[in-house]
């Protein structure tokens, strides 16, 4: 991906690592993954999500290599927020990380990996908004609101090689 500059590494976990860069002029985040068909599902969950819950936009994946270049969300962990915030922000977080879930079920999908690293806070005391990230245990959820494997979902990256969803 030549249109993109490595900034610095702002995370890591079992699937890779996250990067903060410069694409097309703003800054973005780039996860770098390990395995490309659970890269590729996390992509595709994302992208059909387009926002909703708070969830990262997608700007470019990657078919040949497990890499997806998306929105930055700039925001502190949920676990340092609440070690600062007041009873009545808590309250007002919760609220809001409860409504963001409510969105990713009403649009089909669950998270399968809520927790409080997970999830993203951004703003001030009293203006609070979570966003929440990390898709790789989504799960598509069928009309009975039971889960369902996401390899049955169409795979929407397959003959591309590069996707832009901007």
């Amino acid at each position: 991906m030549r249109e993109v500059s490595i900034i610095k590494k702002i995370g890591f976990g079992v699937e890779g690592e996250v990067l903060l860069v410069q694409y097309r002029g703003q800054k973005a985040c780039m996860k770098v993954g390990k395995k490309l068909d659970r890269q590729m599902e996390q992509a595709e969950v994302m992208a059909k999500l387009d926002g909703a819950g708070g969830t990262p936009k997608v700007y470019a994946v990657c078919v040949d290599t497990p890499v997806i270049v998306m929105e930055y969300c700039e925001g502190t962990t949920l676990a340092e927020v609440y070690a600062t915030a007041s009873p009545a922000d808590r309250d007002r977080i919760e609220s809001d990380v409860r409504c963001k879930v409510g969105e990713l079920h009403r649009a089909g999908y669950s998270h399968g990996d809520i927790h409080d690293e997970n999830v993203l806070v951004c703003g001030g005391p009293g203006e609070y908004e979570a966003r929440i990230i990390d898709f790789g245990c989504a799960k598509l959820l069928s009309s009975e609101g039971k889960e369902e494997d996401l390899k049955d979902v169409d795979d929407m990256f397959s003959e591309c090689e590069v996707l832009w969803v901007e």
